[in-house]
Formats: C-alpha cells, structure tokens, sequence
C-alpha cells in the first residue's frame, strides 16, 4: 500500500516487500535502477563522483535470504593478484559489516552482504535506507586502499592499514 504524504512515500511495510522498499527508497534518494523482477533489483549507489553497481536478490531456495552484492569497480591484474588477494584479507578484519571478495571470471573485487531469514527483520524505508548507506560507505571508504594496496609494489603493513581505517571520533 503506497500513499502520498507532503511529496514523501509512505510504505505499509507488512504489505510490500523489500525489493519494493528498495525501489521506492533508490527513487527517494536520487538512484537509478533496473527491475527485473519481484525479487531482483539492481541500483545505482552514487556519492559525489563515484558509482557502485549493486545487485540485490530475495532467495528463497531452502531460506529465505536477501542477497546485496556490490561492484567495487577495482579489476584486479593477474601479476597483482597476490597483492588483491591479501589486501581483500585485511579489508575483511576492519569491515563493519559484510565482507569483500574477488569474483573468479573477472578479477573483480565485490563487496557482499547477506542477511539470513529477511522475513523475519523489519524492513521499512528507514532500516533500508540504512542498509544501502552502509554498503555506499563500505565500498567507498575500501576502494581508495584497494588500488594503494593493489598497486604498491610492497605489501602495506598492517600499521599502515590501521592508520588508514583509524577511526578519530570521539578522541581528543
């Protein structure tokens, strides 16, 4: 059920699915995307002058589970392969949530986050909102230590990786 409340969409959560709220949500923001189906959507996650493909799927094979795979936009080379494979390693300790990966046909490095049992979460405007900002986040804030770390000639040590993420909120 959709209704128009000053120029915001208003979603009755229990009577739309996620795919659904995605879409509503990529048209509040701004977002391009492709629907190919009721469960299937792709999107556009724009944030200043980067773009990130992102393919969300409902699978319901043996559980149900919605699937967010996102292109980093980072094509690893096979005499780099080495240096992606470790820099996707120690990504992997310092990401909130989700985890990257390089795909196998086309060395590229993919952000993938799955939550298990999707109809069992509350998905509104606001929680999917949230989900997509931090796959946006994620990608953006690995991306520029991806083509360092990938094109670098020595392996980043992990005191500079951790410098690289430290977090300063809340030091003084």
């Amino acid at each position: 059920m959709l209704s128009l409340a000053n120029n915001d969409v208003k979603v009755n959560a229990l009577n739309t699915n996620v795919i659904d709220l995605i879409e509503i949500v990529a048209t509040k923001i701004g977002w391009q995307f492709f629907r190919t189906g009721d469960s299937e959507i792709s999107v556009i996650l724009t944030s200043e002058n980067v773009e990130y493909h992102l393919l969300v799927e409902m699978r319901q094979e043996v559980y149900e589970a919605l699937y967010f795979s996102c292109d980093v936009d980072i094509e690893i080379q096979n005499d780099q392969y080495q240096n992606g494979a470790i820099a996707i390693v120690k990504a992997n300790e310092h990401s909130w949530l989700g985890h990257f990966d390089i795909i196998s046909t086309n060395n590229h490095i993919m952000y993938s986050l799955t939550i298990p049992f999707a109809s069992s979460f509350n998905f509104d405007e606001i929680n999917v909102e949230s989900i997509l900002t931090i796959i946006l986040d994620e990608c953006s804030r690995f991306q520029q230590y991806f083509s360092m770390a990938i094109n670098s000639n020595d392996v980043m040590s992990d005191l500079s990786i951790n410098t690289l993420f430290f977090e300063a909120l809340g030091e003084a």
